[in-house]
């Protein structure tokens, strides 16, 4: 089993691989029961919250969906991992805008992170973070205060991360696999045609 690395679409080379349309869902692992008696239904969360991401690629030249086609080839349905990050958002939207280091270890469960930044520095809703292979969204607007930005995030922490983990904040990734047996890529005479992709988060 490989682990293939998501092309960087900021790059003039790689916007292809831009989808047309993305779409992010954070899906809870959550145990439910309903009474027999009463009808109330009980809900509880469990380990196993994922990622699950879907990508809608857009009409293409022949070339470019050649591309396209290699890489879902090479990924040979879910057998091989793909490095895939958020790619509606792949930089923070705060002011952050570099990679840096967590200023306190979190253990599992925790859904606060503390990370080195310069005073005033800013991480918004939405922006993405990606510490030890686990890949977190910022939850509240927050400001660095005596060169620590403290951050609500989701999901919580997975597996302990130690004080000074690295922290990527430009094209965090997670590792995925394709949720299906393979994906059909479709050509249209000579130009490669709209198709989607989607991608659940590995947990390990």
């Amino acid at each position: 089993m490989a682990t293939l690395t998501y092309p960087n679409i900021t790059l003039a080379a790689n916007r292809h691989f831009a989808p047309d349309q993305f779409e992010a869902e954070l899906r809870p692992n959550v145990l439910m029961s309903t009474s027999v008696l009463t009808g109330a239904i009980q809900t509880v969360q469990v380990p196993g919250t994922r990622w699950i991401f879907r990508l809608t690629y857009g009409v293409a030249s022949a070339a470019e969906q050649a591309e396209r086609e290699a890489f879902f080839a090479e990924l040979e349905g879910m057998v091989n991992r793909v490095a895939l990050y958020h790619t509606a958002r792949p930089t923070p939207r705060g002011t952050r805008q570099t990679n840096t280091t967590l200023s306190a270890s979190a253990a599992v469960g925790a859904t606060t992170l503390a990370m080195t930044a310069t005073t005033g520095q800013t991480l918004l809703r939405g922006d993405m973070v990606g510490v030890g292979g686990q890949l977190f969204q910022v939850v509240a607007d927050a400001t660095a205060a005596s060169s620590v930005l403290t951050v609500s995030v989701r999901p919580a922490v997975r597996t302990p991360l130690a004080n000074g983990a690295a922290v990527t904040l430009v094209r965090p990734t997670a590792n995925f696999m394709l949720a299906s047996a393979g994906v059909s890529v479709p050509y249209e005479g000579p130009t490669g045609g709209s198709f989607l992709a989607e991608f659940a988060q590995v947990l390990t």
